[in-house]
């Protein structure tokens, strides 16, 4: 996929053709909504078990959760930090070391990051049912990609799964600066979609980033539930389990929200189990 601004800055909009309903432009997630992080994750992990004793000893899941907490707090940041995602992996697997009782050296961490990351590029795959549904919504609806991570990395995702040709622009935190669900970013991808937020809802798999970012920003929000519950307090909150049957799941995603306002009085939206 071309640099996100270079595809349509100034024909999205006018593209997209109009369905008999308000929803003009889907917003995406990107991992665990379109691509499926967790089975690379997995895929990774259980590749790097086999080559180390230590790994082996310890049951899977465990290791799957401590390395998930290691990559909600360590990522590509500033100053104080790694700067790039080799080195944000590299810092992980050296505390993933530590935390089986070794040294947590360079060595270590930059050998198991390649292990890791070798298995985890072989394992991508689209999430079920993402791939059919984006080429059923090309042409009829804006959709762009609204992702907390770096661009290069997402785009290289991208044209590794054959998305691109079915999205029509990303936005990234590290273009804009902000991290959802900071309205900020929800922002810009309705002006590059060029609709109001009326007309244009956001399907996520996180409740707080995606969901919550959403809606803050006053958009629609429907909520891809991998995991978890829905929180107590948002009955107008779509939720599905599922892209397919794509038709199905299509409908839900271009229905209008009958409350775009959190924890109003309007019954529950249709909800795809």
């Amino acid at each position: 996929m071309p640099r996100a601004r270079s595809r349509t800055d100034s024909s999205t909009s006018s593209r997209a053709v109009p369905l008999d309903g308000p929803i003009r432009a889907l917003f995406f997630d990107f991992d665990d909504t379109l691509f499926d992080h967790t089975r690379s994750l997995v895929g990774g992990l259980r590749a790097l078990r086999a080559t180390d004793r230590r790994l082996s000893s310890v049951p899977f899941p465990r290791i799957v959760r401590e390395y998930e907490r290691l990559l909600d707090l360590i990522q590509p940041v500033g100053e104080g930090g790694p700067r790039t995602h080799p080195e944000a992996r590299i810092a992980r697997f050296r505390r993933l070391d530590a935390w089986l009782g070794g040294t947590g050296d360079f060595d270590t961490g930059e050998r198991w990051s390649a292990t890791y990351r070798a298995a985890y590029q072989s394992a991508r795959r689209p999430v079920r049912g993402a791939l059919p549904l984006l080429r059923s919504l090309h042409g009829a609806v804006t959709v762009g990609v609204v992702t907390n991570n770096h661009t290069t990395e997402q785009q290289e995702k991208i044209a590794a799964l054959g998305l691109g040709r079915w999205i029509d622009f990303m936005v990234t935190s590290e273009e804009e600066g902000c991290l959802k669900p900071d309205p900020a970013i929800f922002r810009a991808a309705l002006h590059r979609a060029g609709v109001a937020a009326s007309e244009s809802t956001m399907v996520g798999d996180s409740w707080r980033s995606d969901v919550l970012g959403a809606v803050s920003a006053g958009l629609g929000a429907v909520w891809l539930r991998r995991r978890g519950r829905r929180p107590a307090g948002f009955p107008t909150v779509r939720v599905i389990r599922s892209f397919t049957p794509v038709p199905t799941a299509r409908r839900l995603l271009l229905e209008r929200p009958r409350s775009r306002r959190p924890g109003g009085s309007s019954p529950t939206g249709a909800s795809l189990t």
